[in-house]
């Protein structure tokens, strides 16, 4: 354990993300349109994104409500990434799709770089890898004519880790290092540490212990460097599996613990309930069943508040396994009804969101707003609609 005293003081030392936002939400919008403008919204977003799930609903709202195509673009971007880290991965493929087409319409290839790299991670998380290294290299062309230097290298990461997926792993570790010197280069601290942290987990996987602590410690640090909550606790989730497997159990229950809190504090839905799961697991396999059934009692209802089926189902099965072995029959029978609940509703044929519909009925009110009170309680409510409309619209 002492060997691993200094990663945790790491882990727990200074709150270097708790940065504010670039700029305000007004200072954006109140900017010219051009380039300039675009890019701060970028900015804007990116921080949301990271930081603040919430928040970035409104951010979200206002670019859709612009004149401008190339902002509503932005705005598609946003959405779509929301989307599937909210576990929509559909409805995030859907709406980054929709900023792509936008973006290389007016040839913006920076903004289009961008895209395709969400749209990689995007098919990444579903098990598609095929189509997310078809976007990642569709990320890299684009880049070749970007000003911005990471839209150049961005995507080796994603591929990189597909290379690797479909067995080309020599293939695999060149685009990763590749992408791991060009993000420290320029000072790209969230790219460093993803990086680092893919290299852990591979060399982990090849059993080379050495190096998969060198990459872990590299991973933490860079992640506190980011300044990004949403990155930092993915990584300490990691990290926790990673003492885990080697039986650090302090380490990994104070870890698990904080990257929960981590998730919770930034509106992390997927992950949240991620993190509920785990920390089920962990409890189980060092044999307290009672506080194991408690975080995923805990979690399901979560799931089923956000309207979470597939989560939801996964910790509903592990409760089921416990119930039987303790020949629980009424527990039993409670969640195995919940299970078909859930499995029907994972089933059910919905309809898209009428999102383009929503956006179009506040567009036509904003001209007649001229109380700028009035129009931020549009802006709120639609931000509100949106959220609702998203966690509807998620499919298994």
């Amino acid at each position: 354990m002492k060997n691993y005293l200094s990663l945790i003081l790491l882990m727990l030392g200074g709150h270097l993300w708790a940065q504010r936002p670039p700029f305000t939400l007004d200072e954006v919008l109140s900017m010219s349109h051009g380039t300039s403008q675009l890019m701060d919204a970028r900015d804007l977003g990116v921080y949301y994104l990271r930081n603040d799930m919430d928040s970035l609903k409104v951010v979200i709202a206002q670019y859709l409500l612009s004149e401008h195509e190339d902002m509503k673009a932005l705005g598609y971007r946003f959405q779509g990434g929301y989307a599937y880290r909210s576990g929509d991965v559909s409805g995030g493929v859907y709406f980054l799709n929709k900023s792509a087409a936008q973006f290389a319409q007016v040839e913006r290839w920076t903004f289009l770089s961008e895209v395709y790299n969400e749209l990689g991670n995007a098919h990444w998380v579903s098990g598609d890898y095929l189509s997310a290294g078809k976007n990642y290299r569709k990320s890299l062309d684009a880049g070749k004519n970007a000003l911005d230097n990471t839209a150049r290298f961005n995507a080796y990461l994603g591929l990189g880790k597909t290379k690797c997926v479909l067995g080309d792993s020599a293939m695999g570790i060149f685009y990763v290092g590749k992408y791991l010197e060009e993000a420290i280069l320029h000072e790209a601290w969230e790219s460093a540490s993803s990086a680092s942290g893919f290299l852990s987990d591979l060399y982990t996987a090849k059993n080379d212990e050495k190096l998969a602590d060198a990459y872990l410690k590299r991973s933490i640090g860079y992640a506190q460097r980011s300044g990004s909550l949403i990155h930092l606790s993915n990584v300490k989730n990691n990290a926790a599996m990673y003492h885990f497997r080697k039986g650090e159990l302090d380490s990994s229950e104070l870890l698990f613990r904080e990257s929960f809190d981590m998730r919770k504090e930034v509106g992390q839905s997927k992950e949240i309930c991620e993190s509920y799961y785990n920390l089920g697991v962990f409890y189980l396999e060092t044999g307290d069943t009672l506080t194991a059934v408690k975080w995923w009692i805990e979690g399901e209802k979560f799931a089923d508040e956000m309207n979470m089926p597939s989560e939801r189902l996964d910790l509903l099965n592990e409760l089921q396994i416990v119930y039987s072995k303790q020949r629980d029959s009424d527990q039993l029978r409670d969640v195995q009804r919940e299970i078909s609940v859930t499995q029907h509703k994972m089933n059910a044929d919905k309809s898209d969101p009428v999102m383009e519909g929503v956006l179009a009925i506040a567009s036509e009110r904003r001209g007649a707003l001229g109380d700028d009170h009035q129009y931020a309680m549009v802006v709120t409510v639609l931000a509100l609609l949106m959220s609702a409309v998203l966690v509807w619209h998620r499919r298994a």
